[in-house]
């Protein structure tokens, strides 16, 4: 299609004035964002045809979320999942989770010779580190029992059509875990992987990994010791560890120069070998922590993403064809870091920028949430009670009041903008005035609630600047929205708390 010069542009813009709106004193053209709105319903996973003519042949896409605890993000992102797997052959949902606690869910959905869990509930027991909710919660839960009656059909169907010979394992669904937080939990799936398979390689483990007993089992021990030298760590340690599993890792998936046949075994093998390299990235994320967040949040953010190739390059060598996969991680991983104040100002790097360098823009498509406001699950301090509070109403001059202003407007309190994407499958084109509107002539403010939330200081704490249409592909607004459900010792039972519908001003507390 022909863009538009600057003289049509000009006339164009003329026309619409009267529905011009002022964010920072800067005009923006409702109108133009209004014509390229694609209303949908919740939990009508309908409403997503043109979300997926638009992905086409994605190999990678990225689905965000605004917080850590809101229900309505999590139960929408199942649903554009279920038909990303459906329709479109994805086989991978990597989530912002450690992995040993993942890969429990991923032997239930598959059926290991070495599951253990009888139901989805108990293959999500893993998940005891806070925040318990991110991943105990009814959404999470319903999606992986689906994710069971999915691949346990395949497999029937498969066999009865083209029988048991010609059934690949690795046409199956999986749940994988792409953080670094579990360090302990990783060291210990190691060892009881080597005790079972190698009890020699096991108590060299062991022996290596005796180095963090000083540290008590405490993450924090080890941050504060490497950031201020106080006693010896274990970098070559974990080194050496990691180095051995690999290695086995190279020797056993080929055997008499074919892929071994015992796919359970191998399997069981990569993910102890994924185990050490969660250690040894653990080890040098938690010992730069104090040095500067850009520094840790950046180790973090590439080892999601080295994990994501290395699975993803293990599955294609297993099943000898192309994996896509489905990213689930917070807006904050998921949006294009260049596109906001922490990547150009702090120098800040994450998932989306890498996702796009590593596998190509025409090749991820990444898809972010928005809320006016509503209620979420959260805590006020790190491992905190969990609570639930009032999000408060969007802030002016964020790209969330401004979408609240076009719900308003339109009696449309939920819906889709897509930005500029054209590719060889749909030729979508939306105004370059639109992508003016939200990026390229100011950046408006934009809100991340993760597992805390501080309302008192929303400004402060929650907000920072980005140029939306530039970090995603499409944005989901929903203009209200809910707290998740979590799962605790009361089965499912979540308090019912009263929301106080209370409003701050603009500049609370600080008055700047």
């Amino acid at each position: 299609m022909r863009l538009p010069n600057s003289l049509s542009l000009y006339k164009k813009a003329s026309q619409f004035k009267s529905n011009m709106t002022t964010i920072k004193g800067k005009p923006v053209n409702k109108e133009i964002i209004i014509k390229n709105i694609h209303p949908f319903s919740l939990n009508n996973s309908k409403d997503y045809d043109a979300l997926m003519k638009d992905i086409g042949s994605a190999k990678v896409v990225l689905i965000g979320e605004a917080s850590h605890g809101t229900e309505d993000f999590y139960r929408e992102r199942c649903l554009i999942t279920q038909r990303l797997i459906k329709e479109k052959g994805f086989t991978v949902v990597a989530c912002e989770a450690d992995w040993p606690d993942a890969f429990k869910v991923n032997r239930y959905v598959q059926n290991f010779k070495r599951n253990d869990a009888k139901e989805a509930r108990a293959s999500l027991s893993g998940f005891r580190r806070f925040p318990t909710w991110m991943w105990r919660n009814l959404q999470v839960m319903r999606f992986v029992e689906w994710m069971r009656a999915y691949n346990d059909h395949l497999e029937a169907q498969t066999k009865l059509d083209k029988g048991n010979n010609n059934w690949n394992r690795y046409d199956k669904v999986g749940f994988y875990g792409l953080d670094l937080y579990s360090l302990f939990g990783s060291m210990e799936a190691v060892i009881e992987y080597l005790q079972k398979t190698d009890p020699e390689a096991a108590e060299k483990a062991k022996k290596l990994y005796s180095c963090f007993d000083d540290f008590y089992q405490s993450t924090d021990s080890y941050a504060f010791a490497g950031h201020l030298h106080t006693r010896p760590l274990c970098e070559q340690e974990v080194i050496k560890v990691m180095t051995s599993l690999v290695r086995k890792y190279s020797e056993n998936i080929l055997e008499n120069g074919h892929l071994h046949e015992d796919e359970d075994a191998i399997d069981e093998l990569f993910a102890a070998e994924i185990n050490a390299i969660v250690v040894r990235d653990a080890e040098v994320y938690y010992r730069t922590m104090f040095g500067g967040h850009a520094e840790s949040w950046n180790k973090r953010d590439t080892h999601m993403i080295n994990i994501l190739k290395v699975l993803i390059v293990h599955l294609e060598r297993m099943s000898k064809k192309e994996v896509k996969a489905v990213v689930w991680a917070h807006n904050s991983h998921i949006g294009d870091a260049r596109h906001t104040d922490q990547g150009q100002r702090r120098k800040k790097i994450n998932i989306g920028q890498l996702a796009r360098e590593t596998f190509g823009t025409d090749h991820t498509y990444s898809i972010g949430f928005t809320t006016h406001t509503g209620s979420v699950t959260c805590a006020s301090d790190w491992s905190g009670d969990r609570e639930t509070k009032r999000v408060i109403q969007s802030r002016p001059s964020s790209v969330e009041n401004f979408f609240h202003i076009i719900a308003e407007e339109t009696k449309v309190p939920n819906f889709i903008l897509r930005f500029n994407r054209i590719n060889s499958n749909v030729k979508v084109f939306i105004d370059e005035e639109l992508i003016k509107a939200l990026a390229k002539k100011q950046q408006l403010r934009q809100r991340a609630i993760g597992v805390i939330y501080h309302p008192e200081t929303e400004m402060k704490s929650h907000y920072f600047t980005a140029e939306t249409s530039l970090q995603f592909d499409a944005v989901i607004h929903i203009d209200e929205t809910s707290a998740l459900k979590a799962m605790d010792k009361h089965d499912f039972e979540v308090r019912d708390e009263i929301l106080e519908k209370k409003e701050y001003p603009e500049t609370y507390p600080t008055g700047e």
